[in-house]
């Protein structure tokens, strides 16, 4: 009988990372076991290595698979034509669904207790990520104003609005503070960072240009 464990088979592999993260999540890197894993999804410490080469291998895999989807949903996410807060929440709620769900956050983690080489790569790609939220979100502040493409000042405004996304809020998800946030308390956080944040843009704009 074939070992549940085969990652050449893709649900199996997707259960595998899915189990990965959780363990990640809750031991960060340095204490994360593959046989923590392996309790999880049934199957081999053997075909584990043989699919990602041990525990750094399973670690750049997650990586790789969970930034992947994230460019993806950037990359298709589209705003409905709107009013600029409406545009503003409906996108920062794609982009909290993917900063606040537990493989995110599981990576974040293992970051914070990985070896150098480990956590430069890792935390190479977590910034790249952020970037395309914010350059997305840069495009809808310059789209509302008619001054395509964005320049510096919409990535400005853009960081800005991402920090209040994450907030405290992500903080605690990330320490451990809170386990976990149900979808109607993100939206809820959400609608707030979004109004904080078009108070002060609504009184730094140009007198003529309308939200």
């Amino acid at each position: 009988m074939d070992d549940p464990a085969m990652t050449d088979q893709p649900d199996r592999r997707a259960a595998i990372l899915d189990a990965a993260a959780a363990v990640f999540f809750r031991d960060g890197y340095a204490r994360a076991r593959i046989d923590d894993i392996i309790a999880i999804t049934g199957g081999s410490k053997r075909n584990i290595y043989q699919g990602f080469s041990g525990k750094e291998g399973l670690f750049e895999a997650l990586i790789s698979d969970r930034t992947a989807l994230v460019v993806q949903a950037i990359e298709e996410a589209r705003t409905d034509p709107g009013a600029l807060e409406d545009r503003l929440v409906q996108f920062g709620d794609q982009a909290t669904q993917i900063l606040f769900s537990q493989a995110m956050l599981g990576i974040l983690r293992a970051i914070m207790s990985a070896g150098p080489d480990v956590a430069n790569d890792a935390a190479g790609r977590i910034s790249t990520t952020l970037t395309l939220i914010t350059t997305q979100m840069a495009r809808i502040l310059a789209e509302s104003e008619g001054t395509l493409p964005p320049d510096s000042r919409h990535g400005l405004l853009a960081d800005q609005l991402l920090s209040l996304l994450r907030g405290g809020l992500h903080i605690e998800l990330l320490i451990g503070n809170r386990s976990a946030i149900s979808d109607d308390q993100r939206r809820v956080h959400v609608r707030a960072a979004v109004n904080t944040f078009l108070n002060g843009y609504s009184a730094g704009r140009p007198t003529h240009i309308g939200i």
